[in-house]
């Protein structure tokens, strides 16, 4: 079987490339990989074939003697804080923001981190080979536990709850038909929030784009001003990531809304570390500079953040897909702190959420997607010598990123998708245009 991960663990197509056979090879290789010794979370989105898999999964772990809690139906942030608190790894089956065809496991050390590189490669290695097998009366042991309300207690604990309650704020929830849809509308009603709630079913089929992205929101933004709600919230599959909706009906980009929540921590903390990858906007770095931070700067993805988080021992990372890292709460994305730390921010400033983000330096972004064939994505890195140097700065720390003097365009290949991502930023609708032209047509061309 080939194994291969993307940027956040292994992916494909249920019951083609994502099969039952493989999940009880990755459980067999999981538990081989700890010796057949200790404790796993696994917990599971609300995809048609996660339940197949995960049944797969545990037999595999089970077999090599790993003792197994099945947290059931629950987003990945609750399992990641969960797995922190007091387990050897965690494993959560999902595929996050991709189709509803796909699916695919994330795996995660005890300190809630996602697999290094060095783990994965080793992982591989111990996939090629005969995995442990338990001697019949060593065989693991499954046990279920709700980790739901443990998760929702540390939440309400990180804010000042009493300051979100006396505010009485109206929320619309886009859950997507996700795990968050179990989560999110109650853990609001325990803040005394007002929830309007959309596409909360945990069906596994989804009513709209699995992806939070501007153009999959249009029933959100359209229930934000009907509902006159002071934001609205939309998660992807598994609820590790989410983007925001102002009460206006405007759509507050990933590393807006991070760069945000970073502020508050620079005021609160003078020093403080903020780690964010290549891709994010400029904005972060304008307040960075205006505020005294520092900005820790990593690849795209979601394990890099996470392990450099931990490693620099740093107070607060974010990306521009609507991922926030709480290391107080765990080294992965959380959705969920996301959402309620903006309540708090809103609630203390008393604000609204679009007069918070006028404060900000405004920049303007296009994203963009060039399908491309999984072997020729390791071809852009050719672009560095298909671009005039003069006036540019080139950054390689990751695809290839080109610098202007009034914005960037980042060309990358994506670790979970057969695409070249373009990330175009400009300080006007007219240069952000013309720079997204300029790098569509760079990348069309190889």
């Amino acid at each position: 079987m080939d194994i291969k991960f993307s940027t956040t663990g292994i992916r494909g197509i249920s019951n083609k490339t994502m099969t039952a056979e493989l999940a009880l090879k990755l459980g067999q290789t999981f538990g081989t990989f700890f010796n057949g010794k200790g404790k796993v979370l696994v917990a599971r989105d609300t995809r048609t074939s996660s339940e197949m898999l995960r049944s797969a999964l545990i037999s595999g772990l089970l077999s090599t003697g790993i003792n197994v809690v099945d947290a059931g139906l629950a987003p990945v942030p609750a399992l990641s804080h969960c797995v922190k608190e007091g387990f050897d790894a965690g494993v959560m089956i999902t595929s996050s923001h991709n189709p509803p065809e796909y699916n695919g496991m994330k795996f995660m050390t005890g300190e809630s981190v996602e697999f290094s590189s060095g783990e994965e490669k080793k992982f591989i290695e111990l996939a090629k080979k005969e995995p442990i097998k338990a001697d019949w009366d060593k065989v693991g042991k499954l046990e279920e536990q709700d980790i739901l309300e443990k998760y929702s207690k540390k939440l309400i604990g990180l804010i000042d709850a009493e300051a979100v309650r006396s505010g009485k704020f109206k929320v619309v929830v886009d859950t997507g038909n996700g795990a968050q849809g179990k989560l999110m509308p109650g853990l609001l009603e325990k803040l005394d929030c007002e929830v309007v709630g959309l596409f909360t079913k945990l069906t596994g089929i989804f009513e709209r784009a699995p992806e939070p992205r501007p153009e999959t929101l249009d029933v959100l933004i359209e229930k934000v001003k009907a509902e006159n709600a002071d934001f609205g919230v939309a998660f992807d599959c598994d609820g590790d990531r989410c983007i925001f909706v102002d009460e206006t009906g405007e759509v507050v980009m990933g590393d807006v809304t991070g760069t945000l929540l970073a502020r508050e921590i620079l005021r609160e903390k003078k020093g403080a570390r903020v780690v964010t990858p290549i891709s994010t906007s400029k904005v972060m770095d304008d307040v960075a500079e205006a505020e005294g931070g520092e900005i820790i700067k990593t690849m795209v993805g979601a394990k890099y953040i996470g392990e450099t988080l931990k490693n620099e021992g740093a107070d607060y990372g974010f990306e521009e897909t609507g991922g926030s890292f709480f290391p107080e709460i765990s080294f992965t994305r959380d959705g969920s702190a996301a959402t309620v730390k903006v309540l708090e921010v809103l609630a203390k400033s008393g604000k609204k959420f679009s007069e918070l983000i006028a404060e900000l330096p405004k920049y303007y972004q296009i994203k963009l997607k060039v399908g491309c064939e999984e072997d020729k994505k390791s071809d852009i890195p050719n672009l560095k010598d298909k671009i005039d140097k003069e006036n540019k700065e080139i950054v390689t720390m990751d695809g290839i990123k080109v610098v202007f003097e009034d914005g960037s365009v980042l060309m990358r290949a994506s670790g979970t998708e057969p695409l070249i991502r373009i990330f175009v930023e400009a300080i006007t609708k007219e240069k952000v245009e013309e720079y997204a032209s300029w790098g569509e047509s760079l990348v069309k061309a190889l």
